[in-house]
C-alpha cells in the first residue's frame, strides 16, 4: 500500500508514464481488501490502470498489471470468465517478455478461479495444468509451488489420476523437496483444498478437523470459497450431531459472511449463500423451506454453467430429502448429481456416489 501510494503520489505530480499502471492496479486492489470493502473504486482504479497500460503500449508490464486487476479486483464485478481470459493472455505475455513471477501469479489465480468459478471440466483442466506445471519447474517457480500443487491434487482427486506430488502444510513440495513461501496464506489454502477434497468424498470429521488449522483470510475471491465450503462441513457436522450447537452456530456465522460478500458480487456468490442456507433449514428440520432453497442454488447453478455446484447442491438435496423420508425424490436428485459430476469430469466422485445410490436401490 505505501509503495503504490507513493507511486500514486509521484504520477499526480510528475505526470503519466506505462509504470504509473502498476501503481494503481495495486491501489484497486488495496481498496478491494478487507479494510476498505470499496469495490467500485477499486475498480475504477484498476481499469484506469489497464487504460494506462494500454494507452503506452506497456506489453511487459502486461502480466503484472493483469496479475493484480483480473487475479484480485475485477473477479468482484466482472463475469469471471472474462477474467480467465485475460488472465491466459497476459500469463503468455509474462512469460514471453520475461516476467516470469507475474506470469506465475496469473497461472496460480488462473488455476484456481477455473477450478472454483469456471464452466470448464476438469479433463480440460487437468491438461492445462500439466502443462503449467512443466513451466512452473523449468522456471523455478517455488512461491507458486504450494497452492498450485495443493490445486492439482485436488483435480486429480477427482478425475481419477492421482500422481506421488503432494505438498506439506509448510510449503513444501514433497516430490521434488523443493520449498515454497510457506506463509500463512499458503498453508490457509493447502487446508483448505484438503478440507474442500474430504468433504466432496464424505469425510466430513477430516473436512472439519482441516478447517480448524486454516484461517480465513479476507482479501481476495477465495475468501468467499473458504467460508463456503467451511460453512457447509459445518453444518455437515451439526447434522451429524458432532458439536451440534457449536457447529451449527459456526455454520451461522459463515452464512451471515457469505451473505456480506454475495451484496457485493450476487453474480459469483447466490447460488453458493442459497445452498449454505439450505444446509442450515435442513439442521432445523424445516423441510419445506430447505428443499425450495436446494432448488434455488441448484438452478442458479445450471444457469449459470457451473456443474460443480450444481452437482453438489444436487447431492445435497439429495441427502437432505433421505433425511426427511423423501427416498424417490432424494434417487432423482441423486442421478442429477451424478450425471453433474461426469459432466465436470469429476469421475471419482461420482462412481462413490452411484455406488452409494445402488446399495439405496438394492434395500
Amino acid at each position: 500500500p505505501l509503495l503504490a501510494g507513493r507511486m500514486i503520489r509521484i504520477t499526480l505530480e510528475h505526470g503519466l508514464t506505462g509504470v504509473s499502471s502498476t501503481a494503481f492496479a495495486l491501489y484497486g486492489a488495496m481498496l478491494c481488501g478487507s479494510l476498505f470493502r470499496e469495490f467500485d473504486e477499486g475498480n475504477r482504479y484498476a481499469h484506469l490502470a489497464v487504460s494506462i497500460m494500454e494507452k503506452f503500449k506497456q506489453t511487459q508490464l502486461s502480466a503484472k498489471v493483469a496479475s493484480v486487476a483480473y487475479g484480485f479486483v475485477f473477479p468482484w464485478r466482472q463475469p469471471m470468465q472474462k477474467c480467465l481470459e485475460s488472465l491466459t493472455s497476459a500469463m503468455q505475455d509474462g512469460f514471453n517478455t520475461g516476467d516470469i513471477d507475474s506470469a506465475a501469479i496469473c497461472v496460480a489465480r488462473y488455476s484456481m478461479y477455473t477450478f472454483h468459478f469456471g464452466t470448464k471440466g476438469l479433463v480440460e483442466l487437468e491438461k492445462e495444468m500439466r502443462t503449467m506445471k512443466e513451466t512452473l519447474v523449468t522456471y523455478k517457480q517455488e512461491q507458486i509451488f504450494p497452492i498450485f500443487f495443493a490445486l492439482f491434487q485436488m483435480v486429480l482427486k477427482f478425475t481419477g489420476n492421482p500422481e506421488n506430488d503432494t505438498i506439506s502444510v509448510d510449503g513444501t513440495h514433497e516430490a521434488s523437496g523443493e520449498v515454497g513461501l510457506g506463509n500463512s496464506v499458503t498453508r490457509a489454502y493447502i487446508w483448505l483444498s484438503r478440507a474442500l477434497t474430504s468433504y466432496y468424498f464424505n469425510d466430513y470429521e477430516t473436512a472439519g478437523s482441516m478447517c480448524a488449522k486454516g484461517v480465513v483470510h479476507e482479501s481476495s475471491t477465495t475468501t468467499a470459497e473458504q467460508l463456503f465450503y467451511e460453512g457447509l462441513i459445518y453444518a455437515a457436522l451439526a447434522q451429524m450431531d458432532i458439536m451440534k450447537k457449536q457447529n451449527f452456530r459456526k455454520a451461522c456465522t459463515c452464512l451471515k459472511k457469505l451473505k456480506k460478500l454475495n451484496s457485493y458480487c450476487p453474480e459469483m456468490f447466490t447460488a453458493k449463500k442459497e445452498l449454505l442456507a439450505a444446509e442450515i433449514e435442513t439442521i432445523k428440520g424445516n423441510a419445506e423451506s430447505a428443499m425450495l432453497k436446494f432448488q434455488v442454488a441448484i438452478g442458479i447453478s445450471m444457469y449459470d454453467g457451473l456443474y460443480h455446484e450444481q452437482a453438489l447442491a444436487s447431492e445435497r438435496m439429495f441427502l437432505a430429502a433421505l433425511k426427511f423420508g423423501y427416498k424417490s425424490k432424494a434417487l432423482i436428485f441423486a442421478d442429477r448429481s451424478i450425471s453433474a459430476y461426469k459432466e465436470w469430469g469429476a469421475h471419482t466422485k461420482a462412481r462413490q456416489l452411484e455406488g452409494i445410490v445402488a446399495s439405496l436401490r438394492a434395500e
